[in-house]
């Protein structure tokens, strides 16, 4: 969901008492932002390829730096958005810049990363404190790379399930996905995509997507169900994790009372008012299944909506860009 509209959805109507699944903030935020993802895996010792970011106002002055940082070729993404959008590959100075340039009219922050030739893996994690891992998964292109014309448009990419790995890639695989969904601070579920170098053999994260594509032929259903999972069953699972979200939920206190050592009640209370209680009542039995199911839906749908409305507006709407406070900064190495 572009612009991390899916996060505000979520946190929303977490603050209303409704359970929503997978309705993790947190992992989902920072999933929704490639640079910030990416240093949260290197400060976790989550392997992933070098980036640099970079606002759209510092491109032009910028182009030198990058070059002494990433090898050609490069890959420039969006920052903030997904489903390849904006994606462009480049082999010199020239197509860097138009690159570039083409990102920052869907987004104010870009990312600059060495082009891989790697194989794309996918796993599905799926649970909270204690996640699970699918059995991994293949994308397959055939020439080019995997874009948004190539996912959506020529429908040309072959998705394999289960990924034909050897048992060690294939542990190795789960371990990284758990890493980094832990990471993130995710919850409930999550696809994780990773690389595997064809020279070196070497696995590395590239990004987590916190809300994958959920219908019947989505990668991440597919793989769940070759894990013994079915559709019907991945749903079950999910309500099942957002009500046992929801139950811990309530354990922490908002009404602010302040317990004084050595006192034998509570004495003190401060003027914040309490939400104790809210989400009883006559609606907190039979309805809670229903509000359960609608913000599946909510999630699932509305987001599809709000990738569709974007991806138009800013076709058809030529709005100039507005400049960020964001700097050229060299993320290779850890940064928090």
């Amino acid at each position: 969901m572009p612009h991390g509209q899916v996060v505000g959805i979520w946190y929303s109507v977490q603050i209303l008492k409704v359970i929503v699944s997978p309705g993790c903030v947190i992992g989902s935020a920072c999933g929704m932002d490639k640079d910030v993802m990416k240093r949260l895996f290197l400060s976790h010792g989550v392997p992933t390829p070098k980036h640099v970011a970079l606002g759209w106002d510092e491109i032009d002055g910028s182009l030198a730096g990058i070059e002494t940082m990433i090898r050609y070729p490069a890959f420039v993404k969006l920052a903030n958005l997904g489903s390849s959008v904006g994606i462009g590959r480049a082999t010199n100075q020239v197509s860097l810049k138009a690159a570039l340039h083409y990102a920052a009219e869907f987004d104010d922050k870009v990312i600059v990363e060495p082009a891989i030739e790697a194989r794309e893996i996918e796993c599905g994690v799926l649970g909270n404190e204690d996640p699970e891992v699918s059995v991994p998964g293949e994308i397959v292109t055939h020439g080019g790379f995997y874009d948004y014309e190539t996912k959506y448009i020529a429908d040309t990419a072959d998705l394999v399930v289960p990924a034909p790995l050897s048992d060690i890639q294939r542990s190795r695989t789960g371990q990284l996905a758990v890493k980094a969904y832990q990471a993130l601070g995710c919850a409930g579920l999550a696809r994780v995509e990773l690389l595997l170098d064809r020279k070196t053999g070497g696995l590395s994260v590239n990004e987590v997507n916190p809300m994958p594509g959920f219908t019947s032929i989505s990668m991440y259903p597919r793989m769940w169900g070759c894990s013994g999972v079915p559709y019907p069953a991945l749903v079950e699972r999910l309500i099942d994790l957002a009500f046992e979200r929801h139950s811990r939920g309530r354990r922490v206190r908002f009404d602010c009372r302040l317990r004084v050592v050595g006192s034998k009640d509570c004495p003190k209370r401060c003027s914040v008012p309490t939400f104790r209680g809210v989400s009883r009542g006559r609606f907190a039995g039979t309805a809670r299944n229903i509000r359960t199911v609608l913000g599946i839906c909510l999630t699932v749908s509305i987001s599809r909506v709000y990738h569709v409305h974007t991806l138009v507006r800013r076709i058809e709407v030529d709005t100039p860009l507005k400049p960020t406070h964001s700097s050229f900064v060299d993320t290779s190495m850890p940064a928090i």
